[in-house]
């Protein structure tokens, strides 16, 4: 049956009880007990996503993790304590358990609901804003082990439907969750077909019709442009306007290569002590905490002049035409290994500009650099519209959360 939803004034509705958590549910209930051979599932931090989902939990005998870890079984909620876990999200839901039960962080609250709350509809006030941002403020503890206490959630206040409205609430907001995972699912395709579109591509191992035949030159990176070293530009230098600055873990966060708009910017000494970049300059993260995220490249094609802090290495082409084709050809996986046998370090990994400058690469004439060009930026503009419409519907999903949990907007048969 359709639901009828309408708007109503912002206090609680005729009907609604305001309930405090500990009065609904049973707060770090006491440890499951179960025969010492029995699979369970287990849990880590790891295991939560900060979409609050599981990832991936592992089974493990009860005899192994019974002593030392949090239990739990289906239908409870968990919720990180520690920071910054809690700010970011991290609790689910918890069904498909090994045998119904699991163990996991010590790290965790667990929520076990009463027959007079809705597991769905209580999880949804416990991952929503206003619980996140209240908690973080009844932190306590030391910098860096920050915890959410136990007596914080007992007295968090929710307003509380009759169970139908719940019910029918948490289906409303389970049908947002199900077309953000669909929209995720769709984006991790398109990005493993690009992927591997990339790796045939870049290599030769597929050729477009009309180059086949046509020799790749090779060539040694340093004689096609010029090598150059960013200048660090700290947190603390950051604006809110000045002059545009890329910082080494920007280029982490960026949804593709192709850099056309800059969210940081820092003030006018810190732009004298910073390296220029220009359009077609490829910007190179030599650094990283694990080997796998160094090498990420990065071509800027703004219309401006910006600026490059931190650890990253830059390179200006000689032929801008090339620089894109350069960017894809440094993010692939091939090149990205050959480099990752350079690196150095253990907390913080290092690549060199002479690593860079050593390397050997094949390259197709101009013409079908373009073609492979023309794929691959068709491939992203794809992602990034699914990345737009991911984003949309996490935020409808929050403004709608708000309005349905404090009963601002209603919802009938």
């Amino acid at each position: 049956m359709a639901h009828r939803i309408i708007n109503t004034k912002k206090f609680i509705p005729s009907g609604w009880m305001t309930k405090k958590i500990k009065d609904i549910t049973v707060i770090n209930p006491p440890k499951i007990k179960r025969n010492k051979e029995c699979f369970v599932s287990f849990i880590p931090m790891a295991a939560v996503s900060e979409n609050a989902k599981l990832v991936n939990p592992s089974e493990k005998q009860y005899s192994e993790i019974s002593n030392g870890f949090t239990s739990f079984k289906n239908g409870d909620i968990i919720v990180a304590k520690i920071t910054p876990c809690f700010e970011n999200g991290k609790g689910a839901l918890l069904t498909g358990l090994k045998n119904g039960i699991g163990f996991g962080s010590t790290e965790f609250h667990v929520l076990r609901p009463t027959d007079e709350v809705y597991a769905p509809f209580l999880f949804y006030h416990c991952i929503s804003y206003p619980f996140r941002k209240r908690g973080q403020s009844n932190m306590t503890g030391s910098a860096g082990q920050k915890r959410i206490p136990a007596s914080f959630i007992k007295h968090y206040s929710i307003p509380l439907p009759p169970l139908p409205e719940q019910k029918k609430i948490a289906q409303i907001l389970g049908k947002w969750d199900e077309a953000i995972e669909k929209t995720q699912r769709l984006i991790e395709a398109k990005e493993k077909l690009k992927k591997g579109l990339m790796q045939q591509l870049l290599t030769g191992k597929r050729r477009f019709k009309e180059f086949k035949g046509q020799k790749w030159n090779k060539k040694c990176f340093k004689n096609l442009g010029i090598f150059s070293k960013g200048k660090g530009v700290s947190k603390s230098e950051l604006l809110d306007y000045g002059f545009p600055a890329i910082r080494y873990g920007e280029l982490y966060t960026k949804h593709h290569i192709f850099i056309r708009e800059i969210g940081s910017y820092i003030g006018e000494e810190s732009k004298k002590r910073s390296k220029p970049i220009r359009y077609g300059d490829i910007l190179f993260a030599g650094s990283g905490e694990t080997i796998d995220e160094i090498g990420k490249s990065a071509v800027y094609l703004g219309e401006s002049e910006a600026y490059a802090g931190g650890d990253i290495i830059l390179f200006s082409p000689y032929e801008k035409e090339m620089a894109v084709f350069l960017t894809c050809l440094l993010n692939s996986n091939s090149l990205r290994k050959e480099l990752q046998k350079y690196g150095q370090g253990q907390s913080v990994v290092h690549v060199y500009k002479k690593n860079l400058e050593q390397l050997i690469i094949s390259l197709p004439n101009l013409a079908e650099q373009e073609k492979i060009v023309g794929v691959v930026n068709a491939a992203d503009k794809e992602i990034e519209l699914l990345r737009d419409k991911l984003e949309e519907l996490k935020k409808q999903k929050k403004g709608l959360m708000q309005k349905l949990l404090m009963g601002e907007v209603r919802v009938f048969n």
